[in-house]
């Protein structure tokens, strides 16, 4: 995985946990505009999909 793949995920983690945005505004906001895109990678980088990891770090 890339460094600005790496960074997104760290992204995208912060902001699972620190907002309320739903996971399509976060993937959008870390820079995915395919949903599925953002879920494939959310899910190979943290081995959860980010529904899960932000239920899991509530």
């Amino acid at each position: 995985m890339s460094y600005v793949a790496k960074w997104r995920m760290h992204l995208a983690s912060r902001l699972l946990k620190s907002t309320e945005k739903n996971i399509s505004e976060i993937a959008t906001a870390v820079g995915y505009e395919n949903l599925a895109a953002f879920n494939w990678a959310f899910k190979r980088h943290w081995d959860l999909p980010p529904g899960e990891w932000r239920a899991s770090h509530w």
